[in-house]
């Protein structure tokens, strides 16, 4: 039978709240359990359990704080963490941050799509319609079977307008 990762009092609390969707007692838990944590690992995996509490609610700077924390020690998790590192920092308004992590992420891992839709979400912002334009044109002959087409050719015909 697994055992469960968290064993500590306010990990086990934070977990529980994670799972509940209350994110706020959650980040509380989770910041306690990191203040009494001694293990690297253990730490990386708390920075991670506080960034993604902290992106459901809307601090962006402090979920992309703690996402690029685990993003740098839990490199297993890489991909993942990349992508939501990348997506707080572009809500953290740190478009170059965000734009390096979600190139960092494998096109072909589950979070590939979404990470590639950022970096358009960014070239877009920046009003760079051309590199936008030849962006969006290339995910859909990448991904002429995957997700988000409909958004991709919505974006690709608004920046050749």
């Amino acid at each position: 039978m697994a055992a469960p990762y968290w064993t500590k009092a306010n990990e086990l609390e934070g977990a529980e709240h994670f799972a509940l969707e209350h994110w706020a007692q959650a980040l509380t838990s989770f910041e306690d359990a990191l203040l009494s944590a001694t293990d690297d690992e253990r730490k990386a995996r708390i920075h991670l359990m506080i960034g993604l509490a902290a992106a459901e609610t809307a601090d962006w700077p402090k979920a992309t704080q703690h996402l690029e924390f685990a993003h740098v020690h839990l490199p297993l998790l890489g991909d993942f963490t990349g992508y939501h590192a990348a997506r707080a920092a572009y809500f953290a308004h740190r478009p170059q941050v965000a734009r390096a992590l979600a190139q960092s992420v494998a096109p072909d891992s589950i979070v590939g799509a979404d990470a590639e839709m950022l970096v358009g979400d960014i070239l877009r912002d920046s009003a760079d319609w051309v590199a936008a334009a030849a962006h969006y044109e290339g995910y859909l002959k990448r991904r002429a079977r995957g997700p988000r087409r409909s958004e991709a050719r919505y974006h690709l015909a608004e920046a050749l307008e």
